[in-house]
């Protein structure tokens, strides 16, 4: 198995994990104090929602913490519905393609 084939199974097992909480699993505080179950999940789909631009307004906003950036940016994605965000993680579903030729032209 490939590297990609590996990267894409495992996305789809994070997504399965989280598709299968309720919302009291969601909202426990996960390991890292400043994050619930489901921001921890925004965080990681944080990338593939926003900009360069707004991280650098983030940065600035939290005096140049990134640590506060980051809770901030994961607390405003992990607002959105968990399917959505799931969807985000798994990268295997309905419109990938698009999202994908999006973050390659971003990348250059």
């Amino acid at each position: 198995m490939n590297v990609h084939a590996r990267t894409a199974a495992n996305r789809r097992l994070l997504a399965d994990f989280f598709d299968g909480m309720d919302e009291q699993q969601l909202n426990t505080r996960s390991l890292c104090d400043a994050w619930t179950v489901r921001e921890v999940l925004g965080h990681l789909v944080s990338p593939l929602t926003g900009t360069l631009g707004q991280l650098i307004r983030e940065v600035i906003r939290a005096r140049g913490s990134v640590d506060r950036a980051s809770e901030a940016i994961a607390g405003d994605v992990a607002r959105r519905p968990v399917p959505e965000l799931t969807a985000l993680a798994d990268l295997s579903g309905p419109g990938v393609d698009v999202l994908r030729s999006g973050l390659e032209g971003r990348s250059r």
